[in-house]
């Protein structure tokens, strides 16, 4: 959703007070398509500026508006550039915030029905856990570690062939034993 930001005495401008009510209201319309389009230079094109609302003859409203300085018009590529659109657009401290309370609100939502994947572990004790943090840490960073195959020795043909007997140490005695 966009919004639009003026002042208590944005109505009592000076230069609003020279135009009609119609062109006034064909000038909001402008800058609430800049803020809808992100427009956040103000620099619309012709056909948007003409569009932008239903004023009866939006060709004499843009001059109008030219005419005592609340739009710039460039002929040469048919744009039109709303000067102070800054000021009626929110800025971006609260376009993040209006950012951050729309995700915290989809994560709350998700938790209400259950779906904890998206919660945070300070807040929410079903949060998954952060496993990239100290998971690994007594691993070897070698990647070729095992691949040599350097470990237990096979003379069979694999883990079907039997071993008739080891050589064990029973507790408590210290004779070697064979086991079949």
């Amino acid at each position: 959703m966009s919004w639009t930001r003026v002042d208590d005495l944005w109505c009592e401008r000076r230069e609003l007070a020279a135009i009609n009510f119609a062109d006034r209201w064909h000038y909001l319309a402008m800058i609430q398509f800049c803020s809808r389009a992100d427009l956040r230079d103000g620099v619309m094109r012709g056909v948007d500026a003409r569009r932008c609302s239903d004023h009866p003859d939006p060709n004499r409203a843009l001059a109008e508006l030219v005419k005592v300085g609340l739009i710039v018009s460039n002929v040469e590529s048919d744009t039109y550039t709303v000067v102070e659109v800054d000021s009626h657009l929110p800025s971006e401290a609260s376009r993040k915030k209006t950012a951050d309370a729309a995700a915290r609100q989809k994560r709350k939502r998700k938790h209400d029905a259950g779906d904890h994947s998206t919660c945070l572990e300070r807040y929410c004790d079903q949060a998954p856990r952060d496993v990239t943090r100290d998971s690994h840490a007594d691993v070897t960073r070698d990647v070729g570690t095992g691949r040599d195959r350097t470990g237990q020795a096979s003379t069979g043909g694999g883990s079907q062939d039997q071993i008739s007997s080891w050589e064990t140490v029973e507790p408590g005695k210290p004779e070697l034993k064979v086991v079949s």
